[in-house]
C-alpha cells in the first residue's frame, strides 16, 4: 500500500486537468480539422459538411462550456456532500465476497444466454438476465472499487470485471479505471512520479490499443474493413473521444430531426435510460421509437441498400455520441429548460445518495469519472443504471454493517 503524504487536495485539480487533456485535444483537433474539409467524420462514417464557420465555431463553445460545467458542478457536489464525510469508513468483508456473487450472476447472463454482449442478446426472459439488468452488477463493482481503494485493491472482483467486460466486447472500462487510479494516487505521490506513471500507462495503452480492438470486434462479431494497424487505430481512438463531430451532425440537422422529436419518432431524453423502457413496457407499448443515438445512425450512418430484405435497420445500428450538449439543438425552447433539469438531477442524486448512505469520501473519485465519462457524451441510460447500482450498492452496505455490528455485540 502506498504511504500517505501531504497531498491530500490538489488530486482533484490534476484529475481535472487530465479529463481537460483526454477530452479536449480530440475535440480540438476534429473542430481544427472541419475548418479545412467539406466532410467530418462521424463515428468513423463521412458525412457532408454544411454547416457554417460561426456554426462550428458555435459547437466547439458548447462543447468546452460543458466540459468546464461538469468540472464546477461535480467538484461542488463533491465538497456539499462529503464536506463532513470521514476519508474512509471500513467496509464489512461480507460486502465484497456479495458482489462477487452479484459479478458472478453476470457472468452467468452472459454465458449461458449471451445477455449484455454487444452485439448480443439486447433481452432475455432468463430470470438471471432480468435480475442482472435490474442491478447492473459492473456498476456495483465500480462503486465497491472506489469504496474499498483506499485500504486495498480488491483483486478478485476486479479480475471478474475485466473478463465480464472484455466477454462483452467493451473497451470503455479500461478508460474508467485509468481514471479512477489517477485519481487515487494522485494524492500520495510526488508530481514527478505521477507524470512517470502516466506516461508510461498511456503509452502501454496505446500501443495495445490496436490489439484490444481487434479483440474487442472479434467478441463483437463485426469485421473491420480496414487494416488495424496503428496509425489507423489512432485515428479510431481520437474518433472515440471526441464528439464534436457527432454534435455538428445533430446542429446542422436540427431542423429534420427537431420535426421527428414532435411527430414521436424518436425517443424523448427523458425516457432513455433503465427506468423510461420499464414504464413504456407496462403501458403496454410494443414498439417504442429509437433513441437519438441510434436514430442518427440510422438515418445518416448506415447505407440502408446493405441491409438484408425484410431485416430491421435499427439491428444494423448502434448508439452514438450526442453530447449532453447535442440535445440543445433539437429541441423546443421549454423542453430545453425541462432538459436542463433533467441533466441536474441524474448529476446531483448519486452523490446525495453516496453522501447520505455510504458516507466515504473514497467514493467520490468514483462518482466523478462515471458522472463524465456517461453525462458529457449524452449516455443518461448508463448514468441512470448507475444511480440504481447505488441503491442497490446502499443497502448491501447497511447490511453488512448491520451484520457486522450484531456479531461484535454478540461475541460482548
Amino acid at each position: 500500500m502506498l504511504k500517505k503524504v501531504k497531498f491530500v487536495g490538489r488530486e482533484k485539480k490534476f484529475f481535472w486537468v487530465l479529463i481537460f487533456f483526454i477530452y479536449g485535444i480530440p475535440n480540438i483537433l476534429a473542430f481544427l480539422s472541419s475548418l479545412f474539409s467539406s466532410t467530418i467524420i462521424v463515428e468513423d462514417k463521412e458525412v457532408l459538411l454544411t454547416s457554417s464557420a460561426f456554426n462550428l465555431i458555435n459547437c466547439i463553445a458548447l462543447i468546452v462550456v460543458s466540459l468546464v460545467f461538469l468540472a464546477i458542478y461535480l467538484s461542488r457536489l463533491g465538497n456539499k456532500f462529503f464536506r463532513f464525510k470521514k476519508e474512509h469508513k471500513t467496509v464489512p468483508e461480507i460486502v465484497g465476497v456479495v458482489v462477487f456473487f452479484i459479478q458472478l450472476l453476470a457472468a452467468l447472463a452472459l454465458f449461458n444466454s449471451d445477455y449484455g454482449r454487444i452485439g448480443g442478446a439486447s433481452m432475455s426472459s432468463s430470470f438471471v438476465a432480468v435480475l442482472v439488468s435490474y442491478v447492473n452488477p459492473g456498476a456495483i463493482f465500480l462503486i465497491y472499487y472506489g469504496h474499498v481503494r483506499e485500504e486495498k485493491i480488491p483483486y478478485a472482483n476486479l479480475l471478474m470485471y475485466i473478463v465480464i467486460s472484455l466477454a462483452m466486447g467493451w473497451s470503455g472500462f479500461w478508460l474508467i479505471l485509468f481514471f479512477i487510479e489517477f485519481y487515487y494516487l494522485a494524492k500520495y505521490m510526488p508530481l514527478k512520479k505521477i507524470i512517470l506513471r502516466t506516461l508510461v500507462v498511456v503509452l502501454i495503452g496505446l500501443a495495445a490499443y490496436p490489439a484490444t480492438q481487434a479483440v474487442r470486434n472479434k467478441v463483437r462479431g463485426t469485421e473491420v474493413v480496414t487494416t488495424n494497424d496503428f496509425y489507423s487505430s489512432m485515428g479510431t481512438l481520437l474518433n472515440r473521444l471526441q464528439l464534436y463531430s457527432n454534435v455538428v451532425l445533430l446542429s446542422q440537422e436540427a431542423s429534420s430531426i427537431k420535426s421527428n422529436i414532435e411527430e414521436n419518432k424518436i425517443l424523448p431524453f427523458y425516457a432513455d435510460n433503465q427506468i423510461g423502457e420499464k414504464i413504456i413496457t407496462l403501458l403496454g407499448i410494443v414498439i417504442k421509437p429509437p433513441s437519438l443515438q441510434k436514430y442518427i445512425t440510422i438515418r445518416y450512418l448506415i447505407d440502408l441498400k446493405n441491409i438484408p430484405t425484410f431485416a430491421v435497420a435499427e439491428d444494423f445500428s448502434w448508439y452514438a455520441h450526442v453530447g449532453v450538449i447535442g440535445w440543445l439543438f433539437v429541441l423546443g425552447w421549454v423542453d430545453i429548460f425541462l432538459y436542463l433539469i433533467f441533466v441536474i438531477c441524474i448529476l446531483t442524486i448519486p452523490y446525495w445518495i453516496a453522501g447520505r448512505f455510504i458516507g466515504s469520501m473514497s467514493i467520490v473519485p468514483v462518482i466523478h469519472v462515471i458522472s463524465v465519462v456517461y453525462l458529457f457524451h449524452g449516455w443518461f441510460s448508463p448514468q441512470i443504471g448507475f444511480i440504481i447500482a447505488l441503491c442497490v450498492y446502499s443497502v448491501i452496505f447497511y447490511i453488512g454493517r448491520r451484520s457486522v455490528s450484531s456479531k461484535n455485540n454478540f461475541l460482548r
